[in-house]
């Protein structure tokens, strides 16, 4: 799963996203609705504004130190942390 935050502009005019990567454990949701992650790992990462789909795969890939065949990628908007949609299905996805 991946879960980012906004993390402004840089000197380039492109924003950039810190993107929370975590593999190997579950997530669980609790009393308050909220989504929490357990077990496994979980590292950061930074992606930039356009980026191609198959930048962020290759950086995640850097990350987990594996390929990711076989793995889906999720992400959870900022006003929804409780709803994860599947990367690459952004057609879901209304502005």
């Amino acid at each position: 799963m991946m879960e980012g935050g906004y993390a402004g502009g840089g000197g380039n005019g492109l924003r950039e996203l810190s993107v929370y990567v975590c593999w190997g454990g579950y997530l669980e949701e609790g009393g308050d609705r909220m989504l929490s992650y357990h077990g496994g790992r979980k590292d950061c990462i930074w992606i930039k504004e356009n980026m191609p789909v198959v930048l962020e795969e290759r950086l995640v890939e850097e990350v987990m130190g594996e390929g990711l065949k076989g793995w889906e990628m999720w992400y959870s908007m900022k006003y929804d942390r409780r709803e994860v949609l599947l990367l690459g299905k952004d057609v879901d996805v209304k502005s």
